[in-house]
């Protein structure tokens, strides 16, 4: 099973996505030989490439669903249907979906 950031709590619901694409990075060069995720498995430094990659995942579906002017709800319903088989933890994979959603223009 794939790990999947949290992003369910009413408290990282405030744009937990938007530093992201420059945090990450950031992390990444430091080449952390372990990575303690809050909350999550522990892993290397190949869990921030694989967390970067699931939310960048979708964020292109979310921009492809917006764009065709799908409502959120149908926009949760389509992108977690699409990616439930590699990330199978729903209630994550909902959570990332929305909070992507209400941060997408």
């Amino acid at each position: 099973m794939r790990a999947q950031p949290a992003f369910a709590s009413p408290l990282l619901q405030r744009r937990p996505l938007a530093s992201q694409p420059r945090s990450a990075p950031c992390v990444h060069a430091l080449k952390p030989s372990l990575v303690v995720p809050s909350p999550g498995p522990i892993g290397d430094a190949g869990l921030i490439a694989g967390y970067r990659a699931y939310l960048q995942e979708i964020r292109n579906l979310v921009a492809a669903a917006k764009a065709e002017g799908r409502s959120r709800e149908i926009t949760v319903e389509r992108v977690s249907a699409e990616m439930i088989g590699r990330y199978p933890d729903r209630q994550r994979l909902v959570g990332a979906i929305a909070a992507v959603y209400a941060e997408t223009r």
